[in-house]
């Protein structure tokens, strides 16, 4: 339930990195077992909400000390796992 989540991420024995490493493992047993090439693909974007004022909820993004107030939005960290098709490159 949704309140089961909000007590377990509540708890200060759980952490991002405790919660996540099982998953971290799996994947990176599972690429090492595909016998090809994986490519694990991570990009950080910056979601800008400033100009929209009835925005409500998003925090600070970025660090713009002496530019007034500070840009409100949501960082994104998507992740991808790429199975190639090529196997052999050579260079």
């Amino acid at each position: 339930s949704q309140k089961g989540a909000y007590r377990l991420l509540d708890n200060a024995a759980v952490s991002h990195e405790g919660l996540s490493a099982p998953h971290w493992a799996a994947t990176r047993q599972r690429a090492g077992q595909s016998g090809r090439v994986v490519l694990m693909v991570q990009d950080i974007t910056h979601l800008d909400y400033t100009a929209h004022e009835g925005t409500q909820g998003p925090g600070p993004i970025g660090n713009h000390p002496g530019q007034g107030s500070p840009t409100v939005g949501e960082k994104v960290e998507p992740g991808y796992t790429i199975l190639t098709i090529v196997t052999n490159i050579v260079a």
